[in-house]
């Protein structure tokens, strides 16, 4: 019988140590008695126990939802990834049911010469309201074989991937292309450091700052997202926009979240890629989806900014959903 899934964050590591029969000895970590011992090391880490006393600092990859290993698949070895603790073989399950906040879109990532489509949504737990530390991205490939194989797309010399949301063939993966906000979602998967940018020459995922849960069929099966029902999500979480930029310590706390910035501006419309930079706090922002426009002017102001706060290309990004998600002048819904 599965063992009930304990409390997040202080509990989550030395449970899911527990569930697996592994230990946490061994796994590399600045040494540590108490999380505070973490404490500025730039990521989500905790205290892991070790058997023979102290412990090691770890990063704690689940936000808010609990995750637990997943009796439906046979389970593997925890591992190191570029010397950050990541189970990318051990099947888990998000419980309790999250509830997804974002449509799905296209993530743009750069995975060396070949042109692979990722996908993703945001989701959250319901019961935390809308709390610090309770998004989680999940991650899919999409259907190559169909993507690659469709003539209005350039075929298999394509050099862009299609946006669900101006694709009405779906892109298919572990994600449905029907997927909408207010879902309610059983997710199986692994999670593993978020990689937008895939360093060929030296081998490895040139950053790991926050982490995504794969779906992907192709990795496993039994990985997936299936639609159970539907629930109000959480409110977005008015934040200052200073806590949520690259300046920011703090920032990681936000990753995956629904956020809400009010009384901002435009300080740079043209950062490159469709990107622009809001002040106060240096903030970048781009859109989630092609269905979103905000106006290249500078020194726009923006009443109430509404989006998931997203970790691309070295920036920190709050990026809004739909064109609702954006009021220039108050009163704003």
């Amino acid at each position: 019988m599965r063992s009930r899934p304990l409390p997040f964050r202080a509990l989550f590591a030395a449970s899911l140590y527990a569930l697996l029969g592994l230990s946490g000895a061994g796994c590399s970590g600045r040494a540590c008695t108490q999380d505070s011992d973490c404490a500025g090391m730039g990521l989500d880490y905790t205290c892991l126990p070790a058997s023979g006393g102290g412990g090691s600092c770890q990063l704690t990859f689940v936000r808010g939802s609990v995750v637990e290993p997943d009796a439906g698949v046979p389970a593997a070895s925890v591992i190191e990834l570029n010397g950050i603790l990541a189970e990318p073989g051990v099947p888990l399950r998000i419980s309790p049911i999250p509830v997804v906040t974002s449509p799905k879109f296209y993530i743009r990532k750069s995975s060396g010469n070949e042109p692979l489509c990722y996908y993703g949504v945001f989701v959250s737990d319901p019961a935390q309201a809308g709390g610090p530390n309770d998004g989680l991205l999940l991650v899919s490939l999409g259907n190559m074989d169909a993507i690659n194989s469709d003539a209005s797309l350039g075929g298999p010399s394509r050099s862009s991937c299609p946006h669900p949301e101006q694709y009405p063939a779906g892109v298919g993966g572990g994600i449905p292309d029907d997927i909408q906000v207010g879902d309610t979602v059983s997710a199986i998967g692994q999670l593993a450091p978020y990689c937008d940018y895939y360093d060929t020459s030296a081998g490895q995922c040139a950053a790991d700052e926050f982490p995504e849960f794969q779906v992907d069929p192709s990795i496993e099966s039994d990985y997936g997202v299936t639609i159970v029902g539907h629930a109000e999500p959480p409110a977005p979480l008015v934040v200052d926009p200073a806590a949520i930029s690259d300046q920011s310590a703090t920032a990681i706390q936000y990753a995956g979240e629904l956020v809400q910035v009010h009384d901002v501006t435009i300080s740079n419309p043209s950062a490159g890629y469709g990107d622009m930079i809001l002040d106060p706090g240096q903030l970048w922002v781009s859109p989630l989806t092609n269905s979103v426009t905000i106006p290249a002017e500078q020194n726009l102001a923006i009443a109430s900014l509404t989006g998931e706060l997203h970790y691309q290309f070295q920036h920190w990004l709050i990026r809004p959903r739909t064109q609702s998600d954006l009021c220039l002048q108050a009163p704003c819904p």
